[in-house]
């Protein structure tokens, strides 16, 4: 029933008067056409296209579609069926998300239509086809592929990965990106422990195995704030702390020890109170109740555990995370977090990883 209704919709132009001039009651405008036009765009990039659609007599929009598929060598499209936003007042407007891939990517053309329902008959409107001015920006030996509105690497740690190489993460925080283009020009193992890509807000850990006898990495990602490349560098001398396995790169649990800190501090004070006040007995009582919660905090904090021979130790609680290291030995641990099938454990020597649960007792 709805196609018998859409070929009679389109059939009713044909019945008309030939002589009679039907009136257009529908207007499609690409709003920022002339800025993509104008401006060069790079290999990588996303760009959006603005729609504006307008509505006259009552006509009822009936929708939208590209005059011609895109390349996807050229021009990958993001969003397949975008949404026809009301602005009141008969107005519409829809965004259309691109990715650039190729030197000759061209926006497609768009026809939007609409029926009237004055008059009976289905009317038209199109916006031409948008020509880029695309860059490629691959000839710059040191990058990595990146272009950003924004973008921040928060924090880094160097491990020895091996006898002849170290292993560098650092998680990274990019907005208007293609993180997920990234790769450092250097040929070793490296990738994304884990990632959020976003036509908005990106973010990730990357890892990179290096040779020791590196010192120092830079790379530069290219700042579609700035229009010009813009490095980043990284010492490679190891940390001997701990290994990272946190989005935050953080070895410690410090939530454990500031509840330890403010115990120790409430335990001190009320100490000071048995001296000076007359509540000995209660303060003493207080006393007693916060040696014995922080006694509790202190042994049932980390639970003791044995990690067996041959277990993978990895960046994070995931089964193809990176390797950091494989254990020849039974050794004692201390299990202070799980996810999972993984537990978070903690060496003697402060080494920080994630575990299978079946590889403790």
């Amino acid at each position: 029933m709805k196609f018998f209704f859409f070929v009679l919709l389109v059939l009713l132009p044909c019945w008309a008067d030939p002589g009679t001039e039907k009136a257009k009651v529908i207007y499609l405008k690409a709003l920022n056409a002339q800025d993509l036009s104008s401006k060069p765009v790079y290999v990588g990039q996303t760009i959006s296209v603005t729609y504006n659609l307008l509505l006259f007599s009552q006509a009822k929009f009936l929708g939208a579609e590209l005059l011609k598929i895109p390349n996807p060598k050229q021009l990958k499209r993001l969003n397949f069926t975008p949404q026809w936003k009301s602005l009141g007042n008969d107005n519409f407007s829809a965004i259309y998300q691109y990715k650039v891939m190729g030197l000759k990517a061209v926006v497609p053309a768009l026809k939007v239509s609409a029926f009237s329902q004055e008059q009976g008959y289905v009317d038209t409107s199109s916006v031409s086809s948008i020509p880029l001015q695309v860059i490629d920006l691959s000839q710059n030996p040191n990058y990595i592929g990146v272009v950003a509105r924004d973008f921040q690497v928060v924090s880094h740690k160097v491990k020895e990965y091996d006898s002849q190489n170290n292993i560098l993460v650092f998680e990274i925080k990019a907005q208007e990106a293609n993180l997920e283009d990234l790769k450092i020009p250097v040929e070793t193992k490296q990738g994304f422990e884990s990632s959020h890509f976003g036509t908005g807000e990106s973010h990730g850990i990357y890892y990179c195995i290096l040779p020791k006898s590196m010192r120092q990495l830079s790379f530069s990602y290219f700042s579609l704030t700035q229009e010009q490349f813009k490095p980043v560098q990284f010492s490679l001398i190891p940390i001997v702390e701990t290994i990272s396995t946190q989005s935050n790169l953080k070895p410690k649990n410090n939530l454990f020890l500031f509840s330890n800190f403010v115990l120790g501090f409430l335990l001190l004070f009320v100490a000071v109170l048995y001296f000076v006040t007359r509540y000995k007995n209660t303060s003493l009582v207080v006393a007693l109740l916060l040696v014995g919660v922080l006694l509790w905090n202190i042994f049932s904090g980390y639970k003791s555990a044995v990690l067996l021979p041959n277990t993978e130790i990895k960046i994070l609680p995931t089964d193809n995370s990176t390797i950091l290291t494989i254990t020849t030995h039974s050794i004692p641990v201390k299990i202070i977090e799980s996810h999972a099938q993984y537990d978070k454990i903690l060496t003697q020597d402060e080494r920080i990883g994630w575990v299978k649960k079946t590889n403790v007792e």
